[in-house]
C-alpha cells in the first residue's frame, strides 16, 4: 500500500516526468570553489558551521573562514602550529579547535592560538566537547583531556592509543575509535 500512495508522488517529479518522456533531465545547480577561487587547498579535509553562520573549511594548506564569497585563510604565520589540518571542530563557545599534524590551535577573540600546555606535537587527529566543557583531542598517544584553566591530563587504560575520532554523548560519556578498538569513556575509565 506505501509504495502505491508514493508512486504518483515520484511522476509529478520533473526530473522522473522528463525522463519518462525521453527529454533530459534538468541540471541541479552545484557550485564548486577550488584554490583558483581563493581555497587554500584544492584537498578539503573537514567542514564544519559556526553559530555565526561562517563554514571553517580545513585543508592540507590551512583553515579557511568562509562567508559564501570569499575565503579568509589562516595558516602557521597566523598561529596554527601546522597547514596540514586534521581536524576541525567548533565548542558551544563558539571557538574553532584545528588538530594539525603537530598540535593544536584554538581560535577565539578573532586570533588562532597554539595550545603548547598540551605538549602535544604530534597530530591531532579528532576534536570534541564533553559536557561539562572540557575538550578531549584524540591524538597517537591516546586522548587528551584539556580544562580552561585547570591545564591537561591524558586518559590511561586505552586499549589503543592511536585514536581516531572522538563523540561525546550527552550522558557525559565519551566514545573513542582506536585503530584497532573502540572504547567508552565514562567518570574517568575506559
Amino acid at each position: 500500500m506505501g509504495l502505491l500512495v508514493t508512486m504518483p508522488a515520484l511522476w509529478l517529479s520533473p526530473a522522473v516526468r522528463c525522463a519518462a518522456e525521453g527529454e533530459s533531465v534538468p541540471s541541479f545547480l552545484i557550485r564548486n570553489w577550488q584554490a583558483s577561487e581563493g581555497l587554500p587547498h584544492n584537498s578539503p579535509t573537514r567542514v564544519r558551521q559556526a553559530a555565526d553562520g561562517y563554514l571553517w573549511i580545513a585543508t592540507n594548506s590551512g583553515v579557511s573562514r568562509f562567508d559564501g564569497i570569499r575565503f579568509e585563510n589562516f595558516g602557521v604565520r597566523e598561529g596554527l602550529p601546522d597547514n596540514q589540518i586534521q581536524s576541525l571542530f567548533v565548542d558551544s563557545k563558539s571557538r574553532v579547535w584545528a588538530g594539525t599534524m603537530r598540535g593544536v590551535a584554538v581560535r577565539e577573540a578573532g586570533a588562532w592560538r597554539t595550545l603548547h600546555e598540551t605538549g602535544i606535537q604530534g597530530a591531532v587527529w579528532s576534536v570534541c566537547e564533553g559536557r561539562d566543557g572540557s575538550i578531549f583531542l584524540g591524538t597517537e598517544r591516546g586522548v587528551l583531556r584539556w580544562r580552561e584553566g585547570s591545564g591537561s591530563e591524558w586518559i590511561d587504560a586505552m586499549p589503543d592509543n592511536r585514536v581516531r575520532d572522538l563523540v561525546a554523548m550527552e550522558d557525559g560519556s565519551v566514545w573513542i575509535v582506536c585503530r584497532t578498538s573502540v572504547a567508552i569513556w565514562r567518570d574517568g575509565t575506559s
